[in-house]
């Protein structure tokens, strides 16, 4: 049994490149194969649940494919999920999977990039559409959008302007993945740099960015609902 495209999405932008995806006419809901993670029950989970339920979109749970052979998909696409897919469900995929990352790669792999990139006062951010490997964010570059940070920016509206244009570029994606002859872009890794998840306090923050003052710190950590 063979399904087009294994999709792992989580939250409202997980939906909207559903949405994205539905949107193009030459992609069927049959095409489609939601992953669901059975031990995640927040609101976020449910939704990409009740999304997929309300149009009959085959769903699968995580675990029903760790270890089970019988199933096979073209390509993986991760949007804003939350755990690291396992290589047992990648080996699925005969293109492998690609996932959306809210950085410029290799720079601010690992957790909350946009508010370092606020921090350490970049001029630009971006997203990477990159190819799934065993390291976290390291894998080649499918495409990338730099976005320039402006003055009023906040972490939020960061996190929402960057994911919204990432994921719009779905279709993009899958079309060059599933192409013959993929052009993907190497990570240098020389010029990596990678934050854990966690975001510094005041004080903290102060240790590690040299100058920091208390209205950039405002705005790099300003995320609704985040404690």
């Amino acid at each position: 049994m063979k399904e087009k495209i294994l999709y792992a999405g989580w939250g409202n932008i997980g939906v909207t490149g559903l949405m994205y995806l539905l949107a193009d006419p030459r992609f069927n809901i049959s095409d489609l194969c939601i992953i669901i993670d059975q031990s995640d029950n927040s609101y976020e989970m449910r939704i990409i649940k009740d999304y997929a339920e309300r149009f009959s979109i085959d769903i699968k749970f995580i675990n029903e494919l760790e270890f089970n052979t019988a199933y096979r998909f073209e390509l993986c696409i991760s949007v804003h999920w939350r755990k690291k897919i396992s290589s047992n469900v990648i080996s699925l995929c005969e293109k492998g999977g690609a996932n959306l990352h809210p950085s410029l790669l290799p720079k601010y792999a690992g957790c909350s990039s946009l508010a370092w990139s606020i921090l350490n006062n970049e001029n630009y951010v971006g997203y990477s559409w990159h190819m799934m490997e065993n390291n976290f964010d390291s894998g080649k570059i499918i495409l990338q959008e730099p976005i320039e940070l402006n003055s009023l920016d906040t972490a939020f509206s960061l996190w929402n302007k960057v994911n919204l244009r990432g994921v719009s570029r779905v279709v993009d994606v899958i079309n060059i993945c599933t192409s013959e002859n993929p052009v993907l872009l190497e990570q240098n890794i020389g010029e990596r740099t990678y934050f854990k998840r966690g975001f510094p306090q005041y004080a903290e923050a102060k240790k590690i960015v040299r100058d920091l003052n208390e209205d950039l710190y405002k705005r790099a950590s300003y995320f609704p609902g985040k404690g």
